[in-house]
């Protein structure tokens, strides 16, 4: 039996993941996409991907999440009405992940020194680079409508945060301190964003409106803040924070700044993401040695391991 440690001490019961299933393919299609990326004299093929499409794609109440599978990055959904976990597609060179209610994959694709966003559309299939040049561009954010993508792009004058729309079009800088701004993560109103940055000389929480005006702090002092996660209703920020010895889930009430630590435990706990009815959320957590997806309930305060793969199982995203 493992067991894991709520916010106020209390012991909670963790119990052994759920058996595994991957869906039956009725009728699947292969696509080798090659992305190309040229800038400041350097070309270089960041994605060779194959990817394996099944009838399943998540749908609300499933959490999709990564794993290593031999020399590919699986995504796969786990339902947790059943339990049953099922594979969405194999990507090489695969990282941080965004879901749009439009059914779009926003992704990084890395290699080396650089990165870049890219999409795929799980009806069609098609592939789309929305980056280019010789920055480092990760953590894709979709704003509600699924019409606009905020990132960080890294460069020579700090780490910024950009918009740009879903075709690759309209890129614009929403931030410019020569610190570093990232994280982003849209309101369910997709008028704010909130974002870490180290402006005030630590790693804490802002919020900007949409436009990048009319940013406001949000916490102070905070070791180091990062991943915020609105709930649906747009009242709270989840987010992880490093402690004296390690990572736990935080809560912050945005209207008082009112803050409530969620996990307690020796464990790196990162990656917040709300259910879509606002009662749960789900991290990433090494709690006992090996990288799983655990589900906090918000009103029981039980914590249950939902999802561990003999890899790890990473980056977990609640279907909206």
């Amino acid at each position: 039996m493992d067991h894991l440690y709520d916010g106020y001490g209390r012991e909670q019961h963790v119990p052994a993941a759920p058996r595994t299933r991957t869906s039956r393919w009725i009728g699947w299609t292969s696509m080798i996409g090659s992305l190309f990326v040229a800038g400041g004299g350097f070309t270089a093929l960041l994605v060779a991907a194959a990817l394996f499409w099944g009838q399943h794609t998540p749908s609300p109440g499933q959490i999709a999440y990564l794993t290593q599978h031999n020399y590919w990055k699986e995504i796969r959904a786990i339902d947790l009405r059943t339990g049953i976990v099922r594979t969405i597609a194999h990507l090489a060179n695969l990282d941080q992940m965004a879901w749009s209610a439009r059914d779009m994959l926003a992704f990084t694709v890395r290699r080396g020194e650089n990165s870049r966003i890219a999409t795929i559309d799980l009806h069609d299939r098609s592939m789309r680079q929305l980056t280019y040049g010789s920055s480092f561009d990760n953590n894709p954010a979709w704003s509600p409508d699924g019409q606009w993508l905020a990132f960080q792009s890294s460069s020579t004058d700090g780490v910024n945060i950009y918009v740009i729309d879903a075709n690759g079009n309209n890129l614009r800088r929403l931030t410019n301190d020569p610190g570093f701004d990232g994280d982003p993560a849209w309101s369910p109103d997709g008028r704010r964003i909130a974002f870490r940055s180290s402006r005030g000389g630590g790693s804490d929480l802002y919020v900007m409106d949409a436009d990048g005006s009319n940013v406001q702090q949000l916490t102070e002092k905070q070791v180091r803040a990062e991943h915020p996660a609105w709930s649906p209703d747009g009242k709270h920020i989840a987010f992880a924070a490093y402690g004296a010895t390690n990572w736990d889930i935080y809560l912050l009430e945005v209207a008082t700044g009112e803050i409530r630590q969620l996990t307690e435990s020796p464990a790196r706990n990162r990656y917040p993401t709300w259910s879509p009815d606002g009662t749960r959320i789900a991290f990433e957590s090494n709690y006992d040695g090996q990288v799983g997806i655990y589900v906090i309930d918000l009103i029981s305060g039980q914590t249950t391991l939902v999802a561990k793969d003999i890899q790890g199982s990473y980056f977990p995203i609640w279907w909206p």
